[in-house]
């Protein structure tokens, strides 16, 4: 599967953040935002920094929409909290057929 990163890039434009700034804030390697520019994967926690940053998943939702999110093992406490600190809630973590945590569901509160 292809990553492209054009949607973020577009994001930091219309918040007049520039790439620079936004490796700044989010914390990341330059390695890490090498692969951001040239769009290749990168660890969910990286993405998560980055969002924390722009604020974009759960102010880009309406009340009531679901964010579904992949994540790693040993992830899923680490992403409910960041649910928590966020305007999510009914925060879900599903396994997979293993039974290890594979998906987090959370909705956003509000009216």
């Amino acid at each position: 599967m292809r990553v492209s990163y054009r949607k973020l890039w577009i994001l930091c434009a219309q918040q007049d953040i520039s790439k620079a700034e936004l490796r700044k804030r989010a914390g990341l390697a330059p390695a890490t935002f090498t692969k951001l520019r040239r769009d290749q994967e990168v660890n969910l926690s990286v993405l998560i920094r980055i969002a924390g940053v722009l604020d974009c998943a759960a102010r880009s939702m309406r009340a009531g929409g679901r964010l579904w999110m992949e994540i790693g093992a040993g992830q899923s406490e680490a992403v409910r909290a960041l649910c928590a600190a966020r305007p999510l809630g009914n925060v879900e973590i599903l396994r997979d057929y293993a039974g290890h945590p594979r998906v987090v569901c959370a909705v956003k509160r509000g009216l």
